[in-house]
């Protein structure tokens, strides 16, 4: 939609700039650093939180239908949202919603028989109601999610979506740190500034 980088095809190449050597001990296979990655497994049923968007009092006690059953991901989901299958909250004004800035992670209720949670690719302005905002983590969950996965909503306080958050982010830093060291300790990085030693434009070649 947004145009930005490169679709991959069937029998397109992506080439190795370098080729880096392992991280474990040769003769024990024993690791030399432990990465502490959380490989997600998503499960039969996904459940992502959410917290109170900004237009939820414009759907009365139907805004609790997002919370009743699970949805069906859309074929046509993709980077900037996620169309879902589901129980649809019905708006109860007509009144107009005027273009204005959204965050990511918006569910918004079109007219029609599916929800749209606006992604990491999302323009920066929509006219629909946003009835609720998935959290930070839930985000993450989300981009994994495939066509006829399902998944349900969940709600929580905007305090635990904040410290949720920040032990998502306090989990990263520690990757970070972790791997920063790994790669300088394989020459992976120049220790004056910190850049990596290799090109920052690779090539690939498509076919």
């Amino acid at each position: 939609m947004l145009g930005f980088g490169l679709r991959l095809n069937d029998g397109d190449e992506i080439d190795l700039v370098r080729q880096v050597r392992s991280v474990a001990n040769p003769c024990l296979g024993v690791p030399f650093f432990r990465i502490p990655v959380q490989i997600s497994r998503l499960p039969g049923q996904v459940v992502i939180d959410v917290v109170d968007g900004p237009d939820i009092s414009e759907f009365g006690d139907t805004a609790d239908r997002i919370f009743e059953a699970p949805y069906v991901v859309g074929v046509q989901s993709n980077h900037v949202g996620l169309r879902l299958g589901g129980p649809m909250p019905v708006r109860q004004t007509t009144a107009e919603v005027l273009s204005r800035g959204v965050p990511v992670g918006a569910v918004e209720a079109p007219a029609g028989d599916q929800l749209l949670v606006l992604h990491r690719g999302r323009g920066v302005t929509a006219g629909y109601p946003v009835l609720s905002v998935v959290t930070e983590p839930g985000l993450d969950l989300m981009a994994q999610l495939r066509p006829g996965d399902q998944m349900s909503f969940r709600r929580v306080s905007l305090a635990r979506a904040t410290q949720n958050a920040r032990q998502r982010r306090a989990q990263i830093d520690r990757l970070q740190n972790t791997v920063g060291q790994a790669f300088e300790a394989l020459g992976l990085f120049d220790n004056a500034s910190g850049d990596p030693r290799w090109s920052a434009t690779p090539t690939s070649n498509n076919r």
